[in-house]
């Protein structure tokens, strides 16, 4: 489409000479040359304005009127060669407005697009923001608690060394893990897949549950654990496994807080077979609620009035990321039961 003067003064001056020649062929000879008048239309369609092709039906309408009273005058002829410039030039009207459209209806597309995607780029931070504070609550509880401990032991009459050097090593320690689950968070985010090497299952679910005796002991749950011998390793990230526990481990803590204290069990065991090694995690809560077990893992789904809606999540992503999967089933007579299953590294499979 010409935008440039230049550009348009060149293409009035084809339109002329054309509309020109045209005419002066049809008055000096008798064929019937006049339905060449629709190319000098076109070529007005090609300015894009929609006042160049009227204009340029108009003056071509003019000439082939003239040309009626310069030859023999043949009416019929005449109208047929009139209403033809007409049909030409409705045509190419609706076609210029077609064409409007669908282009502002790309622009608009265009706009729609990046719209959406500068939307699902901020939904994908607010849920990186969100997972990120959802993950990294119990290491920077688990900080100040060991923070607040160093300090009753150095303000002591006579300061315990030995148990402040202990807490500031594990303020380390939770440090550490917390970092490691935001730079775990950022890659399931991103989609990516984090370096996997060779654990024994057993060793990952026991620290795992370590890390918690302090969250274990307020809320008064007793810890039963049953952990079967691995025969091979788990090939897997390890921050990312113990996130997985550990969410596990939290969320039955939670849902035990208004079971009696005497009746808070949460039980962990571990089972080899058929090359893949089985974690269960059980807890006398209240069970899963019936409203929320078919969409339990996906994301914002939560039955806690402070909850958030990840955890499950979270640990469902993992698990897919791991080769592994999970699952959940409400207990009997109560309490609910997590499964999460990994296939165990160099192993083979029965069957």
């Amino acid at each position: 489409m010409p935008s440039k003067p230049v550009e348009l003064i060149l293409l009035a001056l084809t339109i002329l000479g054309i509309s020109a020649t045209i005419f002066t062929l049809d008055v000096i000879q008798p064929r019937p040359i006049a339905i060449l008048y629709t190319v000098a239309i076109l070529i007005a369609a090609g300015s894009g304005r929609r006042s160049w092709v009227t204009g340029t039906a108009a003056g071509v309408t003019i000439l082939t009127l003239l040309s009626y009273f310069f030859v023999e005058p043949d009416g019929i002829r005449c109208a047929i060669r009139i209403i033809g410039i007409a049909i030409v030039t409705s045509l190419i009207l609706r076609n210029m407005t077609t064409s409007k459209l669908l282009r502002e209806q790309a622009v608009v597309l265009d706009q729609t697009q990046s719209d959406l995607a500068r939307a699902a780029r901020l939904t994908s931070l607010g849920q990186l923001t969100a997972s990120i504070a959802h993950e990294v609550n119990q290491p920077i509880a688990s900080i100040l608690a060991n923070g607040q401990a160093g300090l009753r032991w150095l303000r002591r009459d006579t300061p315990d060394l030995p148990s402040a050097t202990a807490s500031l090593e594990k303020i380390v320690g939770d440090a550490r893990r917390a970092g490691g689950i935001i730079t775990s968070v950022q890659m399931l985010v991103r989609n990516e897949v984090a370096a996997a090497t060779p654990h024994d299952l057993n060793d990952i679910v026991a620290e795992s549950l370590a890390l918690l005796g302090r969250e274990f002991a307020r809320d008064h749950v007793q810890l039963r654990l049953d952990l079967s011998r691995c025969a091979a390793p788990v090939l897997v990230d390890r921050i990312q496994i113990q996130q997985v526990v550990i969410n596990l481990a939290m969320n039955a803590v939670h849902a035990m807080r208004e079971t009696p204290g005497a009746g808070r069990w949460l039980r962990v065991a571990t089972r080899v077979a058929d090359g893949e090694c089985t974690v269960t995690i059980s807890d006398t809560g209240p069970g899963i609620d019936p409203g929320v077990r078919d969409r339990l893992f996906l994301p914002f789904t939560t039955t806690k009035a402070e909850g958030m809606g990840l955890g499950l999540a979270i640990c469902a992503s993992i698990m897919a990321r791991q080769g592994g999967r999970i699952s959940a089933s409400s207990a009997t007579p109560s309490g609910a039961t997590f499964t999460f299953v990994l296939p165990l590294h160099g192993a083979a499979t029965n069957g």
